[in-house]
């Protein structure tokens, strides 16, 4: 048996005008395994919520904006099924059977979100469509102008520039920003860490102090394998969200001395 699957996206602002029309990249190994449990009859196999986030995209030295590649699981993506945002910084449900409200997520505006009914293609919410031997899976999404209505911003414009969606239940919606300051570096330069090493270095929480530890890859994505500022900056990421932080979080990164990374004193 051999499946086809393609992925399209639309973005229309609330006047109907299309904002973005393009394909969008599949995770393979994910999609696999969805229509496998589906087939088994195994939990997690259907669309479950959607995300957005704002580190997709960076700027070069003459200031053009390069799209970084998607986290579908191919290298230089290595997290494999684990795959997740660059940098989740909001989130929707989707799920009309389960009890989250559907269209809605931390921090949502769920008074405006238009009403979800089963089967609904115009609505909030996943539905099947067959068309001969194809079928479509829609998924509308109603994003406000005021969603997320607390997220802080870096500047007087908020901007997504990242969006996937993911089956089950995914890891616990967090808020806030993570800053990390290196140095003026771009995510491709070389950090200097060891492969396949584990770093220890404290990060302040509030008025706390906590310690992370994170285990560098065999493969980093700089040159010759190296671990780069982009593979820092995905594992810092990652700690914090395994570890269900909901606050704002701060890390400036000044400096790497026999083999700790040294926060600045905020």
């Amino acid at each position: 048996m051999s499946l086809k699957i393609k992925g399209h996206c639309i973005i229309k602002d609330q006047d109907g005008n299309i904002i973005l029309d393009k394909t969008n990249d599949i995770h393979p190994g994910n999609m696999a395994r969805m229509i496998a449990r589906g087939l088994a009859h195994e939990s997690n196999y259907w669309v479950n919520s959607i995300k957005f986030g704002d580190l997709g995209t960076y700027k070069d030295t003459n200031g053009t904006i390069v799209h970084k590649t998607p986290n579908d699981g191919i290298i230089p993506d290595y997290y494999g099924w684990k795959s997740d945002l660059y940098h989740e910084i909001y989130r929707e449900y989707l799920d009309d059977l389960l009890p989250t409200v559907v269209s809605t997520g931390l921090n949502a505006d769920a008074p405006s979100d238009p009403s979800s009914l089963p089967n609904d293609l115009n609505g909030p919410g996943v539905v099947s469509v067959e068309n001969d031997t194809k079928t479509t899976v829609v998924i509308n999404v109603v994003l406000n102008n005021n969603e997320p209505n607390k997220q802080l911003t870096t500047g007087p414009v908020f901007t997504f520039d990242e969006i996937a969606l993911f089956s089950g239940i995914s890891k616990t919606p967090y808020s806030g920003v993570q800053y990390v300051d290196v140095s003026k570096n771009f995510d491709s330069e070389d950090t200097g860490l060891e492969n396949n090493k584990t770093y220890t270095f404290d990060v302040k929480l509030g008025s706390d102090i906590k310690t992370i530890n994170i285990t560098t890859p065999q493969i980093g994505t700089g040159n010759d394998a190296k671990i780069s500022y982009h593979d820092l900056l995905l594992l810092l990421n990652d700690a914090m969200k395994d570890d269900n932080v909901v606050n704002t979080v701060v890390v400036d990164v000044v400096g790497f001395k026999n083999n700790v990374i040294t926060p600045i004193k905020l």
